[in-house]
């Protein structure tokens, strides 16, 4: 309601979503988070072998950006590599706590499976707890690990290959292209 009552007047709206299709008139940023998930989904049907069971954190429940990106992992393996199993682990934490919830989940699947093949870090916030969870196994080079956005600790993972991969999000980009719709809008007066 309050996006058509600023749309009527005359107010250019932008917001970051690609989900909504009415009202007209605004101007939408796509958080990519689909696209991430296929992504990884792709590169984890790439690196498993046919059959095997994958590690999956969840991100936080009430972030409609984690599930989209979930949602999108897990349509792209059923529908690629449909013997994959997917286990999905809880824990997902704002702070940085590497031995929280998350990963004791972890430990307990690792202890549990012994085909685990995969392990697919959602979030940024997952990649250490995955890392220290797998290290404590003892046939851990057996395992991939994807990992999310690429930072210093992530480079240090994969320098020594405790990581396979990281899917980066360019969080930067993104910036840029609001802001850059933003002036084109409201200050160059462009549609």
């Amino acid at each position: 309601m309050q996006l058509q009552r600023l749309l009527a007047q005359n107010t250019r709206v932008m917001v970051i979503d690609d989900h909504i299709k009415s009202p007209e008139g605004l101007i939408c940023i796509p958080p990519r988070e689909v696209q991430v998930g296929k992504v990884a989904a792709e590169l984890a049907t790439l690196i498993t072998p046919e059959e095997g069971r994958v590690l999956v954190s969840i991100g936080r429940a009430d972030s409609k950006i984690h599930e989209g990106r979930l949602n999108s992992f897990c349509e792209y393996i059923n529908q690629h590599k449909p013997k994959l199993k997917l286990e999905f682990i809880k824990g997902y934490t704002r702070s940085m706590n590497r031995r929280g919830e998350l990963y004791n989940n972890a430990c307990d699947a690792l202890d549990k499976y012994e085909d685990i093949c995969l392990i697919y870090a959602l979030t940024s916030h997952d990649n250490a707890p995955f890392v220290e969870a797998l290290e404590r196994k003892k046939e851990s080079s057996k395992v991939a690990v994807i990992g999310t956005d690429l930072n210093e600790e992530t480079l240090e993972f994969l320098k020594q290959k405790k990581m396979s991969a990281v899917i980066d999000q360019n969080p930067y980009q993104k910036g840029y292209m609001a802001f850059k719709i933003m002036v084109d809008c409201l200050i160059k007066n462009m549609p």
